[in-house]
């Protein structure tokens, strides 16, 4: 891998980079010492920011194809554009106990593969995401790359114990789940606020860095299935909320 142009901006540095083992030029960025590609030449590369508050507003849920999918759960909660500078989503839920809403790319249900599930871990997965996570002691959130319960790549927050998949928490998880088994690691008490995450998966190993700390690596229960971006919330006793800013996908043209 050849180096061909080298900066730094704030905490990240910067490179453009000739990979002869794919044949392409890769956009790359460090965060917590790693370096992920940002964005490749003979690459899928999915962006989807909200650069007002009046590029997405829906008032109810239930739009749904295999480009982007939103499904409500229980009382319909709502997804509309809110009042941040540089725009974003905010995804909330129904008032009453597990109303629950979740996004898709895709279609988000389990049963199959492309084009309702069109990412893979055998084609280097990059991912950046950007988010604000509300102060809650109710409640669950699981978001990432996902298949279903059983098999999914991500953040995960359940201090009740409302997901089928898990016994619930106070802290919130990274976890690598395949057919039902699952490496995870601990990330502590979450505190409201907006975060960033960079994360690469393929077969081998899954990295992420959250707000630019030490890099979480998991080398075990990858799941190997097709895979769809994917955040689920659900209340707990409260509404819940989520907001989404941006979010960008490479993954290798094959």
């Amino acid at each position: 891998m050849e180096q061909c142009k080298r900066g730094e901006c704030g905490n990240s540095s910067y490179r453009m980079v000739c990979n002869d083992s794919k044949n392409r030029i890769e956009w790359q960025e460090q965060h917590g010492g790693r370096w992920f590609v940002h964005d490749a030449t003979l690459a899928h590369t999915y962006k989807l920011t909200f650069l007002s508050c009046v590029y997405f507003s829906v008032s109810r849920v239930g739009i749904s194809s295999h480009q982007f999918r939103i499904s409500g759960y229980g009382a319909v909660g709502s997804v509309q554009g809110y009042d941040y500078i540089g725009g974003a989503v905010r995804f909330a839920t129904g008032g009453a106990l597990t109303n629950g809403i979740a996004m898709s790319l895709g279609d988000g249900a389990a049963g199959g593969d492309a084009p309702t599930h069109p990412l893979a871990v055998d084609r280097d997965i990059y991912i950046h995401v950007h988010f604000a996570l509300p102060h809650i002691t109710s409640g669950a959130l699981r978001k990432g790359l996902y298949y279903d319960q059983d098999n999914y790549i991500g953040f995960r927050y359940d201090p009740q114990g409302l997901l089928p998949e898990w016994s619930g928490s106070a802290n919130w998880h990274f976890v690598t789940r395949a057919g039902g088994a699952e490496t995870r690691t601990n990330l502590g008490v979450p505190t409201s606020g907006w975060y960033d995450t960079w994360g690469c998966m393929s077969e081998s190993e899954c990295v992420v860095v959250l707000n630019d700390e030490t890099p979480i690596t998991h080398t075990t229960n990858i799941p190997a299935c097709g895979l769809t971006y994917h955040a689920y919330i659900e209340n707990g006793g409260a509404v819940y909320n989520l907001d989404l800013q941006k979010l960008t996908i490479v993954q290798d043209f094959r």
